[in-house]
């Protein structure tokens, strides 16, 4: 069942930029993200747009690392959005990009389902465990907004690893996290660059395996070097939402003399 979306609101929606004709505006009624802008103080009032323009801000974010990389989402044959939700940002990929060329997946099986029937992309149900996990191909880009900011640290690194390892010849891993800027007052980040809270939004996923995680930079460059041997190829602090950090790690000697001839 969808949310009922009055007609105020739809007109709104409508004089969006992004709102080309054919722009899908069903919002499951399930959704533990609109349920979060719903509640949320700053957005309650006005939650169907705040939920339609954090999907196109996350979107832009994917479209400006991929450009700043040397490459185009159009250019990408096989792409994986990881941690999908309930199509929050998929709905906006697939007005630039085939279904058929778009892979979505989530731990919450009914998220997953929604995707595949509204959007007409593949989609598959992830796992808890990363090892558990069962992709069905590798991907030029894989796209994860916002699951390492809730990652536990003792799945932190294995998830880094499995998603970079899904990663097809010469492919990019995106994905965005709390960093320093974000950490509440009264808490700091300790000597290791990790901070975890056993909350989140979510009411479905268990504050053992979701909750809410802050990382300094030095935490993510070491674990991208520990994971792939490599340090991340692209950094844009607070690049999403004006609010998480966003980084891209590669595995391909062109993408690191890509970033070199930025420098």
């Amino acid at each position: 069942m969808n949310i009922e979306i009055n007609a105020h609101d739809l007109a709104e929606v409508a004089s969006r930029q992004f709102c080309s004709p054919g722009f899908c505006t069903d919002i499951d009624s399930r959704d533990e993200i609109f349920a979060f802008l719903a509640a949320h103080h700053v957005t309650k009032e006005k939650p169907v747009r705040a939920y339609f323009d954090s999907g196109h801000n996350a979107f832009v974010s994917l479209i400006r690392v991929l450009h700043d990389l040397g490459r185009s989402l159009g250019s990408a044959s096989h792409i994986l959005e990881f941690a999908c939700g309930y199509g929050r940002v998929t709905r906006h990929i697939v007005r630039a990009l085939s279904p058929s060329r778009i892979d979505v997946s989530d731990v919450v099986a009914e998220a997953v389902a929604f995707q595949r029937s509204t959007f007409n992309v593949r989609g598959f149900v992830s796992h808890q465990d990363p090892d558990q996990c069962p992709f069905p191909a590798k991907y030029d880009v894989i796209f994860v907004a916002s699951l390492f900011s809730h990652l536990p640290k003792g799945l932190w690194r294995p998830w880094l690893r499995k998603l970079h390892g899904r990663l097809a010849p010469d492919g990019v891993l995106i994905f965005s996290v709390h960093g320093p800027k974000c950490v509440p007052a009264g808490q700091a980040i300790g000597p290791e660059g990790f901070l975890y809270f056993r909350s989140s939004e979510s009411k479905v996923l268990d504050g053992e395996i979701y909750g809410t995680t802050y990382v300094s930079k030095e935490f993510v460059d070491r674990s991208a070097l520990d994971i792939s041997g490599r340090e991340p190829i692209a950094f844009y602090q607070q690049g999403m939402w004006n609010y998480q950090d966003v980084y891209a790690i590669g595995n391909s000697a062109r993408l690191e003399a890509i970033l070199l001839s930025k420098r």
